[in-house]
């Protein structure tokens, strides 16, 4: 008997069904004599890219003990199934006792404040805040340049000064 991992990612239109996939994944896997001996269930992330039209997905993770001559056919039948858009099946030596580091970030996004959404009164706020900094930028040009200026004209005074002493 061998150790596996396998990590799913789950079409997220389909996560609010979560449960009937894994009825019928615990089942495939009983079918072909696999024995779950950890489940992580990250839920819905970000994914780094998009996969079939989808920016987030939901991830499972199943570890599992089972025969080696078992894992093809459970992979075709992975492959087929319009739940999944993303599996990997990978031979692991023993099943991890410490908790997914996806499954920390995802508590620790969800203690992150949620981005507020502007309303149409405060549209007018933002134009007046852009329309002040537009004016310090427009200062600290002014300045810079006025800067550039009298440096210009000192190099120009040296420069004759330099000339009249030779």
């Amino acid at each position: 008997m061998q150790n596996y991992e396998i990590a799913l990612i789950i079409n997220p239109d389909l996560s609010k069904d979560i449960d009937k996939f894994f009825t019928s994944f615990e089942k495939l896997l009983s079918d072909n004599n696999f024995s779950i001996s950890r489940l992580d269930d990250v839920g819905r992330r970000k994914l780094a890219y998009s996969i079939d039209d989808h920016n987030k997905g939901h991830y499972l993770f199943y570890y599992v003990e089972g025969n080696p001559e078992s894992v093809s056919e459970i992979e075709n039948k992975i492959k087929f199934n319009d739940m999944i858009i993303r599996h990997l099946f990978m031979k692991t030596n023993n099943v991890p006792d410490f908790e997914s580091v996806l499954k920390e970030d995802s508590k620790n996004e969800e203690d992150k404040p949620k981005k507020t959404i502007k309303s149409p009164d405060k549209k007018e706020d933002t134009k007046k805040d852009d329309d002040k900094k537009l004016d310090e930028v427009k200062e600290t040009v002014d300045e810079v340049s006025k800067d550039e200026e009298i440096t210009e004209d000192k190099q120009a005074d040296n420069e004759k000064e330099e000339t009249k002493n030779e």
